[in-house]
């Protein structure tokens, strides 16, 4: 046996439960600010749009962390209602971007929304965005929900992986103490049959 078994091997029982509660109170407050800001992070990111614009106008999009690709989109009525006939010009600093064309139909905060082009993910975050359609339209650009939750997760990963140090201690702790009570029930039971 070790000097540290040896040493814990003379602790209380109670001793040993004050030391894991505190040692898991410890986990969790390491833990509780990336886990707010991952939570926080992920709901903006994938349940609010990154921007906002009407069709009749030429947007300058502006990203200040262009992280993702991108979702355009479409405010619809009905996740049914077809996306109207566009002229669609998408640039950056080095000319047009390649986009591909998607349909499917998102829904947030209780709006219907048609998604129609992807957008790939721009080093300089800035686009022109130019449409042309027969009525003005309300248009939508969303991040992609698994780049946002790649992004939050590395910026919290590194501190979880710090607090998984005492909550793993805090728990190996409270394994002893269970160790204990398991061997002191049977020591009761072994006294009585005798």
């Amino acid at each position: 046996m070790t000097s540290f078994h040896i040493y814990l091997a003379r602790q209380s029982t109670a001793k040993i439960g004050v030391w894991a509660l505190v040692l898991i109170f410890f986990a969790v407050i390491i833990a509780i600010m990336p886990t707010v800001g991952f939570v926080k992070g992920f709901t903006q990111g994938t349940l609010h749009p990154v921007a906002e614009f009407d069709s009749a106008e030429v947007f300058e999009f502006v990203d200040p962390t262009p992280y993702s690709d991108y979702y355009l989109s479409l405010a619809v009525n009905d996740r049914d209602d077809e996306v109207p006939p566009m002229d669609i010009s998408i640039s950056n600093q080095e000319g047009d971007v390649p986009v591909r064309s998607i349909n499917r139909w998102n829904s947030m905060m209780g709006r219907e929304y048609k998604q129609f082009l992807t957008i790939p993910k721009q080093p300089q975050g800035i686009l022109t965005i130019d449409i042309k359609t027969d009525r003005n339209e309300s248009m939508f650009i969303f991040r992609r929900v698994e780049h946002v939750v790649e992004y939050e997760l590395a910026k919290a990963r590194l501190i979880w992986f710090v607090a998984l140090i005492p909550l793993a201690m805090g728990l190996c702790l409270l394994m002893i103490i269970l160790i204990r009570a398991i061997n002191d029930s049977s020591k009761v039971d072994l006294h009585v049959s005798s």
